[in-house]
Order: structure tokens, then C-alpha cells, then sequence
């Protein structure tokens, strides 16, 4: 599997998701579908100082994906 990882700077607003397709690399912003993030704190007991978290939705594009599974 390819995974596109444009190598630019975005503006989003913190805590967004984002939707990547993973054939040509388009990328948008995602809704949240709840206020919480409950799986995006790790378990106790890590050393690290978790200063982000992302949730990355990867798939195919409208303009990817076969004609008959457009929607």
C-alpha cells in the first residue's frame, strides 16, 4: 500500500481529522463525530510528554474510486 504524505505545512484546526486518499494523496478535513477523543490518550505509565494526536482516515477519493461505488 502507497501512502501520500504531502511534505507541506497546513493550517487545521486542532484536534481535526483528517481524510487521505490513498492513491493520489488528496487530503480534507474530516467531522468529528463525537466532542472526545477517548482512544487518543496512550496508556499510563509512558514516558513521553504527548503534546499532539491525530486520527488519520485513509481511503479512496471520489475521483479514485470506480464509478460504480461513487456515492
Amino acid at each position: 500500500m502507497t501512502v501520500a504524505s504531502p511534505a507541506r505545512t497546513e493550517r487545521r484546526a486542532a484536534g481535526a481529522h483528517r481524510l487521505v486518499c490513498r492513491n493520489c494523496g488528496a487530503a480534507e478535513d474530516a467531522g468529528r463525530a463525537a466532542e472526545h477523543d477517548p482512544c487518543l490518550e496512550p496508556a499510563t505509565g509512558t514516558r513521553f510528554r504527548i503534546e499532539a494526536a491525530e486520527v488519520t482516515f485513509r481511503g479512496l477519493c471520489p475521483a479514485c474510486r470506480p464509478p460504480a461505488d461513487v456515492d
